[in-house]
């Protein structure tokens, strides 16, 4: 983000690298990133960049959320370039001052950042576009050399659909929606839409369900039937510090917290990153707490698929014209399932 623009209110992160290993304290690399963010601009043939420190005051807050940002070594890495091609731009006039009425052809500089924040000593995890986060990791990498190794984190699509199978059978006595623990530290309170793979006889390649539809579409519990997983899921978590939070998560990694619940657009940077943070911290480790269940619990069983199965009877009989749909989905999650079982 270009100095004195305005903050973008929604976090999102497009890239969670896992920190395999790392040679150095805490307090060294914070000298580290000093030196980084204390070089002047360089540039080069095209354009310029440097790193910003980017500062996470943790402005009174306290518990984990005070934790989290203790720990948290952030830096903001931009860069400009100029483009090849020219545009038609109205530019500047020198004598007279204000913009020329006539656009003239011109190399405009083109400004990137992305913010790469360290939460020490396990997850490094990167703000902005794709494009600039990778130009961002590609740069810290060649600079971090051997201090530290990585390895991108994504997120299993069978993890995203576990989640939203103990969601949508997770019931109060009353039948109404009950809370649901994907960990010691995290829960689901809502799941409000969801994106999976489509059918080849779906129109488009993705199923996009919408709040109202997240526990029993046809069209995605076809999907899921057909052995599918979730690409994203939008939910209201509630992290450990009892504080809700608005997140799309997708199976590639991306992770946005929106404004909204425990997140006001008033808050300082400082506590939604601190929020955010904690999140992503709390589900990755949901995550690698799930990969270690027994495969039973961990990926759906024949007994899932068949609740699935009959939920489709009983709620869409009238809508399906015969069930050779039902059968042709069965037969192509038994192909898939047989493609990628583990020995």
């Amino acid at each position: 983000m270009q100095p004195g623009a305005p903050e973008r209110l929604d976090l999102y992160f497009t890239t969670v690298m896992r920190v395999l290993h790392v040679e150095g304290s805490f307090e060294g690399f914070e000298k580290w990133f000093s030196s980084l963010c204390s070089s002047t601009v360089e540039w080069t043939g095209t354009g310029g960049q440097k790193y910003e420190y980017l500062e996470l005051a943790q402005d009174g807050e306290t518990g984990s959320v005070s934790d989290v940002l203790s720990r948290a070594l952030a830096i903001r890495y931009w860069y400009d370039e100029l483009p090849r091609k020219e545009k038609w731009v109205r530019v500047v006039n020198g004598e007279k001052g204000g913009l020329d009425s006539k656009p003239r052809p011109a190399r405009v500089l083109v400004f990137h950042s992305a913010d790469l924040i360290w939460l020490f000593p396990h997850l490094l995890i990167i703000r902005g576009s794709e494009e600039d986060a990778n130009e961002a990791l590609s740069r810290f990498e060649d600079r971090a050399q051997s201090r530290m190794g990585f390895e991108r984190q994504t997120f299993n699509p069978y993890f995203l659909f576990w989640i939203w199978r103990k969601w949508s059978t997770n019931k109060n006595v009353d039948d109404t929606q009950a809370d649901v623990e994907i960990s010691k530290m995290l829960k689901v309170r809502k799941i409000r839409d969801a994106v999976a793979l489509g059918l080849p006889s779906q129109t488009g390649e993705t199923v996009s369900i919408d709040e109202m539809e997240t526990r029993a579409s046809l069209p995605l519990l076809q999907t899921l039937l057909s052995g599918r997983g979730f690409l994203e899921l939008r939910a209201t978590f509630e992290i450990s510090t009892g504080d809700l939070l608005l997140a799309r998560v997708a199976s590639n990694g991306t992770v946005r917290i929106h404004v909204a619940e425990s997140i006001r657009s008033s808050d300082s940077l400082a506590r939604r990153f601190g929020l955010s943070l904690l999140f992503i911290d709390e589900l990755v480790k949901a995550f690698h707490d799930w990969q270690k269940l027994p495969n039973d619990e961990r990926e759906p069983t024949e007994e899932v698929y068949g609740e699935i199965k009959r939920t489709i009877e009983d709620r869409w009989a009238k809508y399906i014209k015969e069930d050779g749909d039902i059968r042709k989905a069965l037969s192509k999650r038994e192909d898939r399932r047989a493609r990628t079982r583990r020995p």
